[in-house]
């Protein structure tokens, strides 16, 4: 790895734990501006009195409460006994998903972007192979590909569009998270 590569690891792994962080936390803005904790069974009166607005099984849709408007957090876990979910059906095209992976979270927040968490059963080089190939078979330019003990990135770039990918092994599963925003 070149001292550049080193250095953009070293900045990428808080960039990428804290996006992960900020997105599958979600939550709702409390009058200072920072995230709460969401209120689980009051979202959850909300939506019960809502029939249309009541999300698929294995689906928690969040919205600010008191407002009209479209969920502002969305979040797919798998269903009780199950171990993978089903992405929607808008989940970009361009976006490579592993041939071989089970999607086992999937979290949408119209200010964040998505993260979606994916297990392969292969090692964590091939999986990054297998992206640096696949996402600039999509149009994505790779602007960083670094690793550091325990972690590979990617970073890439697309329009106005960017996309984080942070694999890693863990019990024997390599674990794939994608994180997509807008730049």
């Amino acid at each position: 790895m070149t001292t550049q590569q080193s250095s953009l690891a070293r900045f990428f792994i808080p960039i990428v734990t804290a996006l992960a962080i900020a997105i599958s936390c979600g939550g709702r803005e409390d009058a200072a501006g920072t995230n709460a904790a969401p209120d689980t069974p009051a979202v959850e009166k909300e939506l019960a009195s809502q029939p249309s607005a009541r999300p698929a099984p294995g689906t928690v849709a969040l919205r600010p409460s008191g407002t009209g408007r479209p969920p502002g957090v969305t979040r797919i876990v798998p269903e009780n006994g199950a171990n993978t979910i089903d992405l929607p059906e808008d989940f970009p095209a361009d976006v490579p998903l592993h041939p071989d992976s089970r999607p086992v979270r999937y979290v949408s927040s119209q200010k964040s972007g998505t993260m979606t968490v994916l297990i392969v059963d292969e090692s964590p080089d091939s999986a990054r192979h297998y992206y640096t190939s696949a996402l600039e078979g999509e149009g994505w330019t790779i602007d960083m590909d670094g690793a550091s003990s325990d972690l590979l990135m990617l970073s890439a770039s697309k329009r106005h569009r960017s996309l984080a990918v942070a694999i890693a092994e863990d019990d024997g599963e390599t674990t794939i998270t994608l994180i997509e925003g807008s730049e």
